[in-house]
């Protein structure tokens, strides 16, 4: 009885099932289907295969940073690569650096922190790196903005560093970090 009181609140509520379901499959397969569509692009001397809805926003003639964002969408989030060439500096020395000239306190308790063997999949690489680190979080920036960040920075045997960072809004982060996760696991020695 109720239901046929209520029919159109009840048909609602089941497209309203249906929409969402639809979205979950749709997000499910984009992830499935993201390495089938990547487009692969060098940087340094490794192949990225970089999602086909991402956009490279730096300049096309420098070839030591490449910055991509989502310009399909308003979303707070950017990707950073960057070459730093060769440094002797101390890697925790250049994220302390880093994180200071970005105005970046990450939350303590949600750090969470890796080896390079349980980011890379490409066997060479992992041969190749000499020294890690991955900081992945929440954090303020500038004191007032709360980011999620995922930070990577890790040194090659020929000591030529690398840099690479995920940053976001907080709830952008669960969107667009897994993609930039999946890109440096499935990079490639060019």
């Amino acid at each position: 009885m109720i239901f046929y009181d209520h029919i159109f609140e009840w048909i609602i509520f089941g497209l309203v099932l249906l929409f969402f379901i639809y979205g979950m499959i749709a997000i499910r397969e984009e992830r499935d289907a993201y390495l089938d569509t990547a487009i692969p692009m060098s940087f340094g001397p490794f192949s990225l295969p970089i999602p086909s809805w991402w956009t490279k926003t730096s300049a096309e003639d420098d070839e030591s940073v490449f910055v991509f964002e989502r310009t399909d969408t308003r979303y707070e989030w950017y990707a950073e690569f960057l070459d730093m060439g060769v440094t002797d500096q101390s890697l925790i020395e250049l994220t302390r650096i880093d994180m200071e000239k970005h105005d970046i306190i990450l939350d303590q308790k949600e750090i969470r922190i890796s080896e390079a063997c349980h980011l890379f999949t490409n066997e060479k690489i992992i041969a190749n790196v000499e020294g890690f680190i991955r900081l992945e979080g929440t954090g303020t920036k500038e004191s007032k903005d709360r980011i999620y960040l995922d930070y990577v920075l890790f040194r090659l045997k020929d000591k030529t560093t690398i840099m690479a960072r995920s940053q976001s809004s907080v709830l952008n982060g669960v969107l667009e970090g897994p993609y930039f996760e999946e890109v440096l696991k499935n990079a490639k020695f060019s």
